[in-house]
């Protein structure tokens, strides 16, 4: 294709492949896609209802920033990988709308909304701990918007270049009838520019940030062992630990792939789909992590089920001006011996 470079390269890349083998594959890979989906969608919808309604959770600082970052998740699940699905399912034969690959990066925005989602939270929790002082002045509402506007803003700016076609696009694949990046000036430097700060900018602000919380966490502990409210921050920093690993491993085995293993790579279609799966699986199986690591978001989730926090939100919301939503309010406002309450 223009002899350009292209950053996915499309799905079996070589014409000796039979139509045959090709559909099997392809077959498995989309039951995959569609079995994960479905499993994602309700997962990530259990997820944001329990930080919603669990007051345990609630009392985190970060938790309207972590519901952004599940509700971006699950947008991924529900509509950006069954987009990014289905045209290489249908073929190159199927027409799509004209300019349908040049949009879709529209579409498949939640890739970079998300990186600088959950950087920007990682960056949160880290001055909690690092810089208290600025902590306290950026958990209002004002600032907590702002933390949430300024990934669309950044993820806006970084797809009006493809879109504008300006150092690479968005093309439809002849083989495969899927979407890919090519470079339009013959370079891969604006395609590898854009790998660094979709990719690898926002996980090494996130593994550093996450590893400094860890670390000056676990030493507070060992001094104030009873503190209740380091051991909720621990927790929830140790849950956002592994859903950043979890997020390596989908990311950065394609990039291996294509640069070290682009030959082998591009003939060999199971490996293509494979990758690809576990690249458009992260937002969906990411919520299994947060059970599996948490009790907190285990005990949220049973509560959920039990329609608990349901009961209780009723209640909050009928008790008078001296009851208990009124307490729940100073508890929160009130100065507080432990500084660490709301991590």
């Amino acid at each position: 294709m223009n002899n350009s470079t292209q950053l996915f390269p499309p799905l079996n890349g070589t014409a000796t492949t039979t139509a045959g083998f090709q559909y099997f594959p392809q077959l498995v890979w989309i039951c995959a896609v569609l079995i994960t989906t479905v499993f994602g969608t309700f997962a990530n919808v259990l997820l944001l209802v329990t930080l919603c309604v669990y007051k345990p959770l609630r009392q985190s600082s970060s938790c309207p920033l972590i519901i952004h970052c599940i509700a971006i998740n699950l947008y991924m699940t529900a509509i950006t990988v069954p987009a990014s699905t289905i045209p290489p399912f249908l073929g190159p034969n199927f027409d799509l709308p004209h300019n349908f690959c040049r949009y879709q990066i529209l579409f498949s925005s939640a890739y970079p909304l998300t990186a600088f989602s959950e950087s920007l939270l990682a960056l949160h929790r880290l001055s909690a701990v690092i810089l208290p002082d600025v902590f306290r002045s950026i958990t209002n509402r004002k600032a907590t918007a702002i933390f949430i506007v300024l990934p669309w803003v950044m993820t806006i700016i970084l797809n009006a270049f493809p879109v504008a076609e300006v150092g690479f696009k968005f093309i439809r694949s002849k083989v495969t009838g899927g979407c890919a990046f090519i470079s339009t000036e013959g370079s891969t430097f604006h395609m590898l520019l854009y790998s660094v700060f979709v990719s690898y900018a926002p996980t090494a602000v996130m593994g550093l940030s996450y590893l400094v919380v860890l670390v000056k966490t676990s030493r507070d502990l060992k001094r104030r062992r009873s503190s209740r409210n380091l051991r909720r921050r621990m927790e929830i920093s140790r849950t956002l630990f592994f859903s950043f690993l979890w997020q390596c491993i989908t990311i950065y085995p394609i990039l291996v792939f294509l640069a070290f293993f682009g030959k082998q790579f591009s003939t060999n279609l199971s490996l293509q789909l494979g990758i690809r799966w576990l690249t458009n699986s992260y937002s969906a199986i990411n919520p299994v992590f947060f059970w599996a690591s948490s009790r907190l978001f285990q005990e949220g989730a049973r509560e959920v089920f039990r329609c608990r926090c349901w009961m209780r939100l009723k209640q909050h919301s009928a008790v008078g001006p001296h009851g208990e939503g009124m307490n729940k309010e100073i508890s929160i406002t009130a100065p507080t011996r432990d500084r660490s309450l709301r991590y």
